[in-house]
């Protein structure tokens, strides 16, 4: 019961993404008797205004226990732009690919950022690390992206904390979800060619920068997050079903940051409520997390035109299991108790954030807390919040 329990509260996510891919082009899957495992980096800059976005996704998967440690094996390589013309995805898969971190030195020192240098690199694609980018798919597109400046982590009250806190260190546990910073200021430059037409963009602007290893993705889940313009304000949330020997457990992880606050859920701590609305076939989702003195309020949708068929890793190699748009809208309304009830405290609204959906199947209500049942985009927040009186 104790390794279930850890486990629940442990799941974590990680966006990879591809679509539309021959044969010809997937990497050679595992053999049916071997034990696989991966590790993957997903880094998103939002333009300062907040109009356009690029995300570029380095992952290798390995035979064995090499996670944390270095480790070669097959490579995927992606790279998504969105801008006035849509959505374009570029993806590959290097036949040699290799990783190392540092994570694991937040154990010795918490206080030294040690623990955020990694380093995933591909021959012939480029580097990607917690400071710069560099890659390319030959002919097709090429990116450099600089972070330079503050890392905003996930727990301002505790820096080397990600999402899961300390039940990340769980050996058993088949996930893990980290989060390096929630809107550090980048510098980005990218090339796109279509033919012999090269198209250029450069700019400044804040990146999103997480990780994700274990062994397989979990059978559904949701992900989104957003950067608001001029980063006065960030958000990010996963959360979803895993299996854990053999049943299906629910876990979920939010933080939201502000001018004015600086908040952040977890499945792991005792007395917070998470209770959701997924419904993926009209790009919509909604959460409500909730302890004794806080409510936080999540309401995402998205143009279901907007979305692209993305990939995860699977026992199989890297095959399609979801969908993701970066033309989300998101609202996010923040709440205190009073003694008369929650009172909203903060709103903000997120233009071009990112949605994925992970193969949730069915639309889906999950309950979480008795006093806010679950409804969709309600029209005002006193249909919900005001029930506490």
């Amino acid at each position: 019961m104790h390794r279930v329990l850890a486990s629940l509260l442990a799941f974590s996510f990680l966006s990879v993404s591809a679509q539309g891919l021959e044969a010809s082009e997937w990497h050679p899957p595992l053999a049916a008797d071997e034990t696989g495992s991966f590790q993957g980096w997903y880094t998103r800059v939002v333009e300062r205004g907040g109009l356009s976005s690029l995300a570029v996704i380095g992952a290798t998967q390995v035979v064995g226990e090499c996670i944390g440690r270095p480790a070669e094996g097959p490579g995927y390589l992606a790279v998504i732009i969105q801008d006035e013309d849509g959505t374009r995805i570029f993806e590959a898969y290097p036949p040699k690919s290799g990783f190392w971190s540092l994570r694991e030195r937040v154990l010795e020192d918490p206080l030294s950022e040690e623990w955020a240098a990694f380093e995933w690199q591909a021959e012939g694609f480029g580097v990607i690390s917690n400071k710069w980018i560099d890659i390319r798919i030959p002919e097709r597109v090429e990116v450099q992206v600089a972070l330079d400046g503050e890392r905003l982590p996930w727990n301002r009250c505790l820096p080397w904390a990600g999402p899961e806190g300390w039940v990340e260190f769980v050996r058993f546990v088949p996930l893990h979800w980290l989060v390096y910073t929630l809107g550090t200021p980048a510098d980005y430059h990218c090339s796109v060619w279509d033919g012999e037409v090269r198209q250029d963009m450069s700019g400044t602007g804040y990146a999103h920068q997480e990780s994700n290893w274990g062994e397989i993705f979990p059978p559904a889940w949701v992900w989104a997050q957003g950067i608001g313009p001029d980063n006065h304000c960030r958000f990010a949330v996963a959360g979803g079903k895993v299996m854990i020997e053999g049943r299906p457990l629910k876990a979920w992880f939010l933080a939201y940051q502000s001018e004015f606050l600086s908040w952040e859920f977890s499945s792991a701590r005792p007395g917070v409520l998470f209770s959701a609305f997924i419904r993926p076939e009209a790009g919509r989702f909604r959460i409500t997390a909730q302890d004794r003195m806080r409510r936080l309020v999540l309401n995402a949708v998205a143009p279901r035109e907007s979305f692209v068929t993305v990939s995860v890793p699977t026992w199989s190699g890297f095959e399609p299991g979801g969908i993701e748009s970066f033309s989300a809208s998101i609202k996010v309304q923040a709440y205190r108790r009073t003694p008369r009830g929650f009172r909203l405290v903060d709103g903000q609204q997120f233009r071009n954030a990112a949605l994925e959906f992970g193969d949730v199947g069915d639309p889906q209500t999950e309950g979480g807390s008795p006093e806010d049942p679950v409804s969709p985009f309600p029209e005002a927040a006193s249909e919900v919040l005001e029930r506490d009186r």
